[in-house]
């Protein structure tokens, strides 16, 4: 993952764009044609604007009346005794839905662990700086259920783990549109634990809703005012 996002930002870099790194964003404004960024080091203006807040978007888009759902999820590489989970072997990435959730993993890499995941589950966070990086006792039971019954040749104590965030809408699509209120502001967020393998459509999706206002793909559905996603006043 660390090398696809790299990939993008040397694209972006390479056609003009200016990274600013390490500022913590505090507000954007959208008055008419003005739109302003404050940030911790500066004040930015421009004519349109991207907002893509990841689990910050309950702070950065309060606008939204969208019934969020900011999710704590453990990912975990377990230690392989057999080579069929090797890349080199022909083993893939997999989904599987289970009696006791949903499950996911990739092939292993370096052949000595495979990565999985639970997609489902997971407990609520209100504050993305504050999350719990160690593993809690409600994490493991879960996976070594499913590994016993699914992946034999792996054992059920993780060789290491890591912790991510999930940020769920109620129907576990994404929001890709035009803000309602400020339509020089293209948004994204709510990608459910999904969004990543979509980053170069979703890039030139907003870009288009940026520049032009509009873009040619379909992405009604994705709609930010679409029934099921609004929470009661």
């Amino acid at each position: 993952m660390e090398e696809a996002v790299a990939a993008h930002i040397q694209r972006a870099v390479g056609h003009g764009a200016v990274l600013q790194t390490g500022e913590t964003v505090i507000e954007w404004t959208s008055r008419g044609d003005a739109i302003e960024v404050v940030t911790d080091r500066d004040r930015y203006q421009a004519g349109s604007l991207i907002v893509a807040p990841g689990s910050w978007v309950p702070g950065l888009l309060p606008g939204l009346p969208v019934s969020w759902d900011i999710v704590r999820k453990p990912l975990f590489w377990f230690p392989t005794t057999t080579d069929q989970y090797n890349r080199s072997s022909g083993a893939g990435v997999f989904f599987l839905e289970t009696p006791g959730g949903e499950f996911y993993g990739f092939p292993s890499l370096d052949g000595e662990t495979v990565k999985v995941a639970e997609h489902t589950a997971g407990v609520s966070v209100s504050d993305p700086l504050a999350v719990d990086r160690d593993v809690l006792s409600v994490d493991l039971p879960p996976l070594a259920e499913f590994l016993q019954s699914h992946m034999p040749g792996l054992a059920t104590g993780p060789a290491r783990h890591t912790v991510c965030l999930y940020t769920r809408t109620p129907d576990l699509n994404f929001i890709v549109d035009r803000h309602p209120e400020h339509p020089r502001v293209a948004i994204a967020c709510g990608f459910s634990g999904h969004g990543f393998k979509f980053t170069p459509v979703i890039g030139s999706i907003l870009a288009d809703l940026a520049l032009e206002g509009r873009t040619e793909h379909s992405v009604e559905f994705l709609s930010a005012t679409r029934p099921g996603l609004l929470r009661p006043d």
